[in-house]
């Protein structure tokens, strides 16, 4: 229990690392200070946390295991909804490394980005990391699926989870085609990136800021 929280807080500490050594020598990155970066990882590691910690039930190789196995014919007998008792039956405690450091870094992030928190900002924090955590929930439930066709999604969504990283980034540093891509088809934009950019008041697509709770 204890090593799997501090390996999950060990993995992003390592990523606030890369982003300090990166800023020492550049003062921002297409305009994203230190701080203003330390805040886009800290909403998208919060809402990866919440997903990873109490939403995980449902995760593609979770069914897919269940599928391959026989064993989601139990699940689908049970007095309750497939879906709520397969979320419900599992509890990662790995998650709450994640969660704990994504809220670490949220909670820095948050008092050196020169926002003003009062209560409507907060108001909006909240509403845009459970959004996010719905997104995430959404996107790996559509590949979950995938299972009952294929029986093994593995390699999508190994490809998922690099494409979540992706956001870790501010999307301006990608090319247009990439910007269309996590907005459009896979919205990983809405986790964190659009929501950051509402707040701090920058970015990039100004009209999209807003959305995350209609795309969750």
């Amino acid at each position: 229990f204890v090593i799997g929280i501090a390996a999950m807080a060990l993995a992003n500490a390592m990523t606030v690392i890369f982003f300090w050594v990166i800023l020492q020598n550049v003062p921002s990155i297409k305009g994203w200070t230190i701080n203003e970066m330390l805040f886009l990882l800290g909403v998208d590691v919060t809402a990866w946390g919440i997903w990873n910690t109490f939403l995980k039930g449902s995760a593609p190789w979770r069914i897919g295991n269940n599928i391959r196995q026989g064993t989601l014919d139990r699940v689908m007998v049970q007095p309750m909804r497939p879906l709520k008792y397969l979320v419900i039956s599992v509890f990662d405690s790995d998650g709450l490394g994640e969660l704990i450091s994504g809220l670490a870094i949220l909670f820095y992030a948050m008092t050196h980005v020169g926002v003003v928190w009062g209560f409507q900002n907060l108001l909006l924090l909240v509403i845009f990391i459970s959004s996010g955590s719905i997104i995430l929930f959404s996107i790996f439930l559509v590949l979950s699926t995938l299972s009952f066709w294929t029986t093994e999604t593995g390699a999508v969504v190994d490809m998922m989870w690099t494409v979540g990283h992706f956001t870790e980034y501010p999307l301006e540093i990608y090319n247009a085609s990439i910007r269309v891509f996590v907005t459009f088809i896979l919205p990983i934009a809405f986790i964190n990136y659009f929501p950051v950019s509402a707040l701090l008041q920058k970015g990039v697509w100004t009209s999209l800021q807003y959305l995350s709770p209609l795309v969750a």
